[in-house]
């Protein structure tokens, strides 16, 4: 753990205390791992046509499938073929592939930990303020969730944060390199999941402003063409098999493939009081919430979005896990009023970094809130698919508490840290107690490797 302090601290140019939440974060993600397979708390991993049937499907055959084959074929190819490498790979040496596809999801999720903390340093100039946000995001618990999970979601996190990262950095440096790699790793999101299209609009929107104020325009001529050229080769990368397979069935929808094939039971209320009305009640009272079963608030959008937020669309038994689930729950309910806050403040403030913020922010709500009107499935409302907007929901959260620190109002500012500091210890404890001891969890997980 040390090497990891001195690696994040001098090669990233982290502070030393920064340094050491992330490796602690890391560490949380190693122990949930050690003592959760592939099979728990996961999405069309075990159904046929998943996730695992398309990674071993391009190691066997060395190409893509079919879009129409598999639940999850017509997604982008990118993390599969990574996915297929490691497969290959620990079948060669004789080890539990489901393991090491697990581990990938780790990395990648390690290396959105650090460029979202790189991110906030941006963002941050006070030090309490950026130790708070790196803590925050290390711990958030559906992040941990996430980052051992099989499957795309890990390495669309960490495409597109490292594309935003290199944006901001453009932004506030005006250095050409930091372009290319934000345009470079936008179409990579495209390539790795078709929500990389996001990232895709806040990268050209800022492109495009900068260009109209600028008197110098055709400086931007090869910045536009590279941006256009990388984002058509992953697009073609992305879709031409789901194109193909469109033109021939018109069942088939590009950006969703089988959605038509979807279990009814997962069907929700499409109406306007499903994503204005939010049931406080069932939010406190059930620790947790779910696809198919309207008792843990699936028809209500927020409370779904919450929830997700903080556990993904999954449960933990212990009696221990769940008193620690709802004061997190309760938690995350007074962070709001501060996201408000500064919410209202970053209005009034238009840098270009809070720009992005908003954007990113206010986009990736909307385009929630537009899939689950469009497709009303209960998993369409989960935030797990714009989990990256976590940043700048942490952004807001601390520039609320901030605004009462400027104007010397003690008591909240006190407040609010002590809202972000149990929030961040409740997660800690969330993964660490109810699960038994730690040290006997690492021995079967490093005799579990070898198969």
């Amino acid at each position: 753990m040390i090497h990891k302090v001195s690696l994040i601290k001098n090669y990233l140019q982290l502070q030393k205390s920064v340094g050491i939440i992330i490796s602690l974060g890391l560490c949380v993600r190693i122990l949930y791992l050690s003592y959760t397979p592939y099979s728990e708390r996961t999405h069309d991993v075990l159904n046929y046509g998943g996730h695992l049937d398309y990674i071993k499907y391009v190691a066997n055959n060395l190409r893509l499938p079919e879009s129409k084959g598999g639940w999850e074929y017509f997604q982008p190819p990118l993390y599969y073929i990574t996915a297929a490498v490691i497969y290959k790979i620990s079948n060669t040496l004789n080890f539990d592939y489901l393991i090491l596809l697990q581990i990938l999801s780790l990395i990648y999720s390690a290396f959105f930990l650090i460029f979202g903390t790189l991110t906030l340093r941006i963002l941050f100039k006070s030090k309490l303020l950026f130790f708070t946000s790196a803590a925050l995001l290390a711990f958030w618990p559906s992040g941990i969730i996430h980052s051992i999970r099989i499957g795309n979601d890990p390495m669309f996190y960490m495409v597109f944060v490292i594309s935003i990262y290199f944006l901001m950095r453009w932004l506030v440096d005006k250095q050409n390199k930091h372009f290319y790699l934000a345009s470079l790793f936008a179409a990579l999101t495209i390539a790795t999941k078709l929500n990389g299209v996001l990232v895709l609009g806040i990268v050209g929107i800022f492109f495009v402003s900068t260009w109209l104020k600028t008197k110098q325009k055709r400086r931007y001529l090869i910045k536009a063409v590279f941006l256009i050229s990388v984002v058509l080769l992953a697009s073609y990368f992305s879709l031409f098999r789901s194109i193909r397979t469109a033109l021939r069935d018109h069942h088939f929808n590009v950006l969703v493939g089988n959605m038509s094939e979807m279990p009814s039971g997962l069907s929700v209320g499409n109406n306007l009081r499903n994503y204005l009305y939010f049931d406080v009640n069932t939010y406190v009272t059930k620790v947790f919430t779910g696809p198919w079963n309207d008792v843990g608030g699936r028809q209500y959008f927020w409370n779904y979005f919450l929830k997700s937020m903080l556990f993904g669309e999954f449960s933990f038994p212990s009696a221990v896990g769940q008193f620690l689930a709802k004061i997190l729950s309760v938690l995350l309910l007074q962070m709001i009023a501060f996201l408000l806050v500064g919410l209202f403040i970053s209005i009034r403030n238009f840098k270009p970094s809070n720009l992005v913020m908003l954007l990113w922010f206010i986009l990736s709500i909307f385009s929630l809130i537009y899939y689950r009107h469009t497709y009303p499935f209960s998993p369409d409302g989960d935030f797990r698919l714009i989990f990256p907007a976590i940043i700048p929901f942490i952004y807001f959260c601390l520039t609320g508490i901030n605004f009462f620190i400027e104007y010397k109002l003690r008591i909240i500012e006190i407040f609010g840290y002590i809202l972000a500091y149990y929030f961040i210890l409740a997660s800690c404890f969330f993964f660490m107690i109810p699960q038994g001891n730690p040290i006997m969890i690492s021995l079967h997980f490093s005799s579990s490797l070898f198969a």
